[in-house]
This record gives structure tokens, sequence and C-alpha cells, in this order.
């Protein structure tokens, strides 16, 4: 049957995934690997002082600025995006929205009981008011 041809309120079939994962799941995984890459992508931005890069890639980090990059069952998690979103900002020569970020990055990593992340996000505002 087609879906065109399905009964209306007829439930779709499911297909069988396809080996490298298109079933259930696959769609959480692109988005973990998204967080990642752009948490990556932002700490690129900054070490290469590519302003350009770093301003597109705030735009992208600010839905998912409450977030930690690669969580929700992935092996590996990266920082909170709002410390990536935080160094953006400095890297743009915003302080006050960078200062807010790193507190945001903070309480996040608080959340998920990460206190190596807690413990960098401080020492990040702790140099920005200092400096």
């Amino acid at each position: 049957m087609t879906p065109r041809s399905r009964p209306a309120g007829a439930p779709r079939s499911r297909r069988p995934s396809a080996p490298g994962g298109s079933g259930p799941g696959r769609g959480l995984r692109r988005r973990q690997a998204g967080r990642q890459e752009l948490d990556y992508r932002s700490e690129l931005s900054v070490l290469l002082d590519d302003r350009d890069t770093g301003q597109a890639l705030i735009g992208q980090l600010l839905p998912l600025k409450e977030q930690f990059a690669g969580t929700a069952g992935g092996a590996y998690a990266t920082r909170p995006l709002a410390h990536a979103l935080a160094d953006l900002y400095l890297l743009m020569g915003e302080r006050p929205p960078a200062a807010d970020a790193y507190a945001l990055a903070e309480r996040v990593a608080h959340v998920w009981d990460s206190p190596h992340h807690v413990a960098a996000a401080r020492r990040r505002a702790a140099r920005l008011a200092g400096s």
C-alpha cells in the first residue's frame, strides 16, 4: 500500500531499519552529533579568530543554549553549549552576554552533575570579570 492509498486514520506501517541506522533513534543520534559539531565548530572559530563563522554559530546555538552537547544517551559529551556560546560572544566582543552565558553554562553543568564543567564555567566567568 502506498501512503496515498492507506485508509484515512490508518497507522503507517513500519519499514525495517536499514543497516547503518535509519530506524528509531536515528534522529536522536543525528541531533546529538549536530550538537557536538556545533561545539567543535565554536571552539575552532574562537581558536582561529573566525568572527564570520562565530557570528553564524551564535544564531545556531541560541536555541540549544540550555543543553549539553552529545548527551541524552550519548557515549561522549563535550560541554554545555552555553559555554561555547559564551566563548563566541567573547570573540565578538560582547562581554555582558558572555557573562550571562557562562553563568548559564555553570547552571547547566550543575544540573547534569558535572563538577569539572561547573569549575570550567566559573573559571571563565572569573577571568572575564577580572579583565
